[in-house]
């Protein structure tokens, strides 16, 4: 999927459509591209999680959800990746 790198949007829908087709390198690619200018995007950032999750880094998932976490206490979403 070719995307313009200035596209938010699209950069957040590619790294969900490869994620689901467990294509996680490349996922995490597309959501890097978001964080590389909008370091905050939450959603982003939780797609990075979650890719961390599905291909086994743990570790590094539960790092990244306790970030999250501190930033965002009350988002059902980042509670929910922590389990």
């Amino acid at each position: 999927i070719g995307v313009d790198a200035s596209d938010v949007e699209a950069h957040l829908g590619r790294g969900q459509v490869l994620s689901w087709d467990d294509r996680y390198d490349e996922a995490l690619a597309a959501y890097r591209t978001v964080l590389e200018k909008d370091p905050d995007n939450l959603e982003a950032r939780l797609g990075e999680a979650r890719v961390m999750t599905w291909r086994g880094d743990l570790a590094q998932a539960v790092e990244l959800y306790e970030k999250l976490l501190e930033e965002y206490p009350d988002s059902a979403d980042v509670r929910a990746g922590l389990g």
